[in-house]
C-alpha cells in the first residue's frame, strides 16, 4: 500500500528530491517481492503503487502477478496502471479511506500481509484497517519518508513494525507468510 499520484504531486512540490528516491525505493522493493512465491496485490494506480508494482512486473523469474483492486464506479485517470496483470474494478469510490464505501477494506482483507510505502491518508487508513482486520501490517519507511504525516518510529511507537532495510522486512515477511500457510494447510 503506498501513496497516490495526487499525494505524490504534493510531495513533489514541497521537495522535487524525494520523489526519486521514494520510486526507487518502491520499486526495489517490488523487485525483491518478486523472488518470494507471492501475488503483489495494490490500489492498481500511479505514485507508490505503480513504483512497487513496476518493480515487480520486471522480474523475469517472477511467478506471481500484480493485481490491482480499482476505484469505481466511474473509470479514473491513471487506473489501472500499466503493470497491473488481474484487474479487480468495485464499484467504491473511495472518497474516504475509512469509510465502508472505500476499496482499501478490499486491499486489506484480501492480503495476506501488508506493506505500507510512503503516503497520506489513504494510506494511513490502510494500515489502520490492517490493526481493525488483524492483518499482519507493517511500515516500510527511510528515515526521512511518512504515511499519514507519522515517521517510522512515530509508528513503532503505535505498535505497527517500522523497516528501513529490506532484509528486516523480509525476516517479518518469512515469519508472517508461513504463519499464513499454517493456517491455510491445517
Amino acid at each position: 500500500m503506498g501513496s497516490s499520484d495526487a499525494h505524490m504531486e504534493r510531495l513533489r512540490a514541497a521537495d522535487p528530491a524525494t520523489i526519486p528516491r521514494m520510486e526507487t525505493r518502491a520499486e526495489a522493493l517490488g523487485r525483491q517481492l518478486s523472488t518470494r512465491r507471492v501475488n503483489l496485490l495494490s490500489g492498481g494506480g500511479g505514485g507508490m503503487m505503480l513504483a512497487v508494482c513496476r518493480g515487480f512486473a520486471s522480474s523475469t523469474s517472477r511467478i506471481g502477478k500484480v493485481i490491482g483492486v480499482i476505484p469505481g464506479p466511474l473509470p479514473r485517470e491513471g487506473y489501472p496502471n500499466s503493470f497491473v496483470e488481474i484487474l479487480i474494478r468495485t464499484h467504491l469510490p473511495g472518497h474516504d479511506p475509512l469509510a465502508e464505501t472505500s476499496r482499501n477494506h478490499i486491499n486489506v482483507l484480501s492480503s495476506d500481509a501488508v506493506i505500507a510505502l510512503p503516503g497520506g491518508p489513504g494510506t494511513s487508513a490502510e494500515v489502520e484497517l490492517a490493526r481493525r482486520y488483524q492483518r499482519p501490517v507493517c511500515v516500510f519507511l527511510g528515515k526521512e519518508d511518512l504515511i499519514g504525516g507519522k515517521d517510522g518510529n512515530e509508528w513503532a511507537a503505535d505498535g505497527i513494525p517500522w523497516f528501513s532495510e529490506f532484509d528486516q522486512l523480509s525476516d517479518w515477511l518469512d515469519s508472517k507468510l508461513s504463519c499464513q500457510a499454517d493456517v491455510q494447510e491445517g
